[in-house]
């Protein structure tokens, strides 16, 4: 019913980030842009069915601690604002003082 926008909804409102961002490993859909980091960081499972969301948790669960911080190094890594907002603000300021 809801099309694309159901398969999207997991990245609502930076919630990937916000557990990341807590040491929390995520189970997630399989979608080629989530996969590429959560596979590179270990930090969670990307899972296609409902049926190997349990599986997926348990798989973290028995090694969670590892899980855990590859979460918080994904987060600094990936996710933090801060680390792109110097790129965003030099590029801005380089699109000001070039010439038309």
């Amino acid at each position: 019913l809801l099309g694309y926008r159901a398969d999207l909804l997991g990245l609502a409102a930076g919630k990937i980030g916000r557990y990341l961002r807590n040491g929390i490993p995520v189970v997630v859909k399989n979608l080629p842009t989530i996969r590429s980091y959560i596979e590179k960081y270990s930090c969670g499972i990307c899972v296609d069915r409902v049926d190997q969301i349990g599986p997926a948790i348990a798989t973290i669960l028995s090694d969670h601690n590892i899980y855990s911080e590859n979460a918080l190094r994904c987060y600094e890594e990936v996710w933090r604002p801060d680390k792109h907002l110097s790129n965003i603000r030099k590029k801005l300021l380089d699109m000001l003082i070039a010439p038309h």
